[in-house]
């Protein structure tokens, strides 16, 4: 049997019968808790002229400081993404195989997310690093892109099959927790087509993001600003529209090619009940972020360094995010 199957089994049968796990010896003998429970979620920064971006995912690994890395197979049902595409239901999976699940990412902008795992158990103590399997080879179409005339196109993710996608971010498993990490791709950052392929090209810009431990920044845009004479962005579909958030007070506002790319950003939407343009970024870390709002943000090509983007600044900025709080940064 896989060493990683035992090595899970056996941490579930101590959970489940209270055993001393790892303990010395002697008399009743206490119970030592030595796990934690982990959860992860995924979420997106939003991409202009995309309807939808499918993501195909199959497991999760997880490196510990000391030791062997984990593999984490996905479970419960599969759902392809073409079966998605053609709305058929998540069908059982066969038995020894891990579940596929396709994940439509810019579902999920502001504070949505989707669950890759829930409640699974961990060996308590540092991890290095966070892996995702996912299926995005060029030319299938395993993971796909919609475009707005309703096209759908392969997303490729480069050496995605063979490695996955990587995030060289630190966690802590305390012995005992409960633990939801959630990992932001930002969609404006990592999808574009090359020239000469047919595929789209997805690499990702990713974040992990302890849930417990996170805000938000929401807040509204004036109609004046979206129809500024340099706009390109569309007040139909509200594509073009875009708040970018910097790390730091200070931080120097610059476009995404940049040497100085924002960290994350959402696009600004209307909202038909409110008649206000309003936007929402989730799951940032405590701390001091300045923002900036564009009416380019289709223009902004995360490739070049220089696309000539006008970035404004909000007279709110910058703010101070605080865990579980809303930070409201308008514009003007």
């Amino acid at each position: 049997m896989d060493s990683t199957i035992l090595h899970r089994a056996a941490i579930a049968l101590c959970a489940t019968a209270l055993c001393a796990c790892g303990g010395g010896g002697g008399g009743g003998g206490s119970v030592s808790v030595t796990t934690g429970v982990f959860s992860l979620n995924v979420t997106d920064a939003a991409v202009d002229d995309a309807e939808r971006v499918l993501v195909q995912f199959t497991g999760v690994e997880v490196k510990p400081r000391q030791g062997s890395a984990i593999e984490i197979p996905l479970e419960g049902e599969s759902q392809t993404c073409q079966d998605l595409l053609d709305d058929i239901e998540p069908s059982p999976t066969p038995e020894g195989s891990a579940a596929i699940r396709c994940i439509d990412l810019l579902a999920l902008e502001g504070t949505g997310s989707a669950s890759l795992l829930r409640g699974e158990e961990l060996e308590a103590g540092t991890y290095n690093w966070v892996r995702l399997f996912v299926d995005a080879e060029r030319g299938v179409m395993d993971s796909i892109i919609v475009l707005e005339d309703g096209s759908e196109e392969s997303l490729y993710v480069p050496s995605g099959g063979q490695s996955g996608l990587k995030l060289n971010s630190q966690f802590t498993i305390l012995a005992g927790g409960r633990h939801d990490f959630i990992i932001d791709f930002d969609l404006r950052k990592s999808v574009n087509n090359p020239k000469g392929f047919p595929d789209y090209r997805l690499k990702p810009s990713l974040r992990l993001i302890n849930m417990a431990e996170s805000g938000n920044i929401v807040g509204t845009v004036d109609q004046s600003l979206l129809i500024a004479d340099d706009c390109s962005g569309d007040t139909n579909d509200g594509d073009g529209f875009a708040v970018y958030i910097y790390e730091g007070a200070d931080a120097v506002i610059d476009e995404e090619g940049s040497g100085n790319p924002p960290l994350t950003s959402a696009s600004v939407r209307l909202n038909n009940g409110s008649a206000l343009w309003e936007y929402n970024v989730g799951y940032l870390a405590p701390g001091d972020y300045s923002v900036a709002f564009t009416c380019q943000a289709a223009d902004d090509d995360p490739e070049e360094p220089d696309n000539g983007i006008t970035l404004i600044e909000s007279s709110d900025s910058p703010t101070n995010v605080v865990a579980d709080q809303d930070s409201t940064v308008d514009f003007p």
